[in-house]
């Protein structure tokens, strides 16, 4: 049977280590699929679930054992990557106990998440003295973004217009005069006029 040859990754093979490129290599992915099954699997156990020991120390034993090809061969009957991979475990094994009650999105997902996660560098987040970090990304201020502010003491110290008692002050007619003027003379294309009217206090009487 015919090989179809690899095509090389670039970005791996120019800037990724020796290590990086192990992580995310195919075999290494199967590695860390048939570990989450047999911890599924030991879970089931617990619950319930009937799976000999023996059977599961029969996985194990096997758990390093990838062939590319065996499972590239089986994916082209079964026309599924998850499906191939589940029956050559079970090959190399002897038995049918893994993947029960999961689908394959269960498996890819949480496989990710688990390159991700056991190759990263932690970081602690508690301080030596047993000062717990703050986790929050500090940020410049941004006057932009300050509609979500809370308002500051001096805001709530001032009284609104709605929340003050009203002031009623009245003018009598010889205190309050208005000097006539065309400001009030409406026309079909009044022009602006930005003077305030003029006014003034005297005796309207006079």
């Amino acid at each position: 049977m015919t090989q179809t040859p690899g095509i090389p990754n670039v970005l791996a093979g120019r800037y990724a280590s020796t290590a990086m490129t192990g992580v995310w290599s195919p075999e290494a992915k199967i590695v860390m699929e048939r570990r989450l099954w047999l911890a599924v699997a030991a879970a089931q156990v617990s619950l319930g679930l009937d799976i000999p020991p023996a059977a599961l120390e029969d996985y194990r034993r096997v758990i390093d054992q990838v062939d590319l090809a065996s499972i590239a061969e089986r994916e082209r009957v079964t026309k599924h990557d998850v499906k191939a991979r589940i029956e050559e475990f079970n090959a190399l094994a002897g038995h049918e106990y893994i993947h029960v009650g999961m689908t394959s999105r269960d498996l890819t997902e949480n496989v990710e998440q688990l390159q991700v996660r056991g190759y990263r560098k932690g970081k602690p987040q508690v301080h030596p003295a047993r000062i717990v970090l703050y986790g929050c990304i500090n940020e410049l201020l941004d006057l932009g973004k300050s509609h979500n502010f809370v308002k500051v003491a001096i805001d709530l110290g001032l009284l609104h217009a709605q929340d003050r008692a009203v002031q009623v002050g009245v003018f009598s007619t010889g205190q309050f005069g208005v000097k006539s003027s065309t400001d009030f003379e409406q026309t079909p294309h009044a022009a602006m006029d930005r003077r305030g009217s003029q006014r003034g206090l005297g005796d309207s009487r006079k």
